[in-house]
């Protein structure tokens, strides 16, 4: 009796997966939003042709904005439940449905096909909360920027990026290697781009990571990028010199620091990512050599 009970047990478990989601906090939700609404939920319809993460495509009246371009309409992609042979499910999966008809408030991103919701669910808010947000978006007090010129990306050849972050609070933060990441506007060229750090050519040994930037202040980093070729471009060689809009943008993170040591435990101020506003540039392949670059 107990074996047949454990064996039911471990069957039961053994038909469910567990996936821990990442806590995003509101901090990471300003600090990455391109675009922040309330606004009512038309409707909701389910994408069968593309994964679970983005399936959900929601279509939003927008009321009022708090950060980003006014608009009068939104699309959004998010999780959708995902659909389980009988008997199995999945905890913790990200998806979920928006109630159509009701108000929201939500922070966005832009990427390729339109706006995501940051954070998947943890990016939607009630709409009672928008004179709060509408607070911290005035007083957010981080920012980052890609300064100079940027791209254009040129398969397989490195591009230097000067990555930008102004403290205009109080207290002194600190940044950590930034990530530069893209998107093509044309799914059928790649959708996100692959934007990779490398190594600089001439190492800089006063460059360390964490990196303070004190209060007033803004610290700019040099960064090496190589942009891959997708898979999607497996036709096009690179005598067709083509090229096309390339969104680019670094995401930061950022602490508020220092370590804090009490007995053996270290306790760390807890991380959120920063990111600029998105650079359009060009990426694909080069011309040729007697054109110059």
């Amino acid at each position: 009796m107990h074996r047949l009970l454990l064996l039911l047990t471990v069957l039961l478990l053994g038909a469910v997966a567990r996936a821990q989601l990442a806590y995003v906090s509101e901090n990471d939700l300003l600090g990455q939003a391109d675009l922040i609404v309330v606004g009512t939920i038309v409707s909701e319809t389910r994408d069968a042709d593309v994964p679970n993460y983005m399936a959900m495509v929601t279509q939003i009246k927008v009321t009022q904005t708090l950060r980003g371009p006014k608009l009068d309409t939104v699309t959004a992609r998010h999780a959708a439940v995902p659909v389980m042979p009988p008997g199995m499910m999945i905890l913790d999966h990200g998806g979920f449905t928006l109630p159509v008809g009701e108000s929201r408030l939500l922070f966005l991103q832009r990427g390729p096909g339109g706006y995501t919701i940051v954070g998947g669910g943890q990016g939607v808010k009630p709409a009672e909360d928008a004179d709060r947000i509408a607070k911290l978006v005035a007083s957010f007090e981080l920012s980052a920027s890609l300064k100079d010129k940027v791209g254009p990306f040129y398969f397989n050849q490195p591009v230097v990026l000067q990555c930008a972050v102004k403290n205009s609070g109080d207290k002194a933060v600190r940044i950590y290697e930034p990530q530069v990441e893209g998107f093509y506007f044309s799914p059928r060229l790649g959708g996100f781009a692959q934007l990779q750090i490398v190594p600089p050519d001439k190492p800089n040994a006063n460059l360390t990571y964490p990196i303070t930037v004190e209060p007033g202040k803004e610290v700019v980093v040099p960064v090496q990028v190589l942009l891959t070729k997708p898979p999607s471009w497996g036709l096009f060689s690179a005598d067709t010199y083509l090229l096309t809009p390339l969104a680019v943008r670094a995401r930061i993170y950022t602490d508020f620091g220092p370590d804090v040591k009490t007995g053996q435990t270290i306790t760390r101020s807890p991380a959120f990512a920063l990111a600029s506003a998105w650079t359009l540039t060009l990426g694909g392949f080069p011309p040729p050599a007697e054109m110059g670059k």
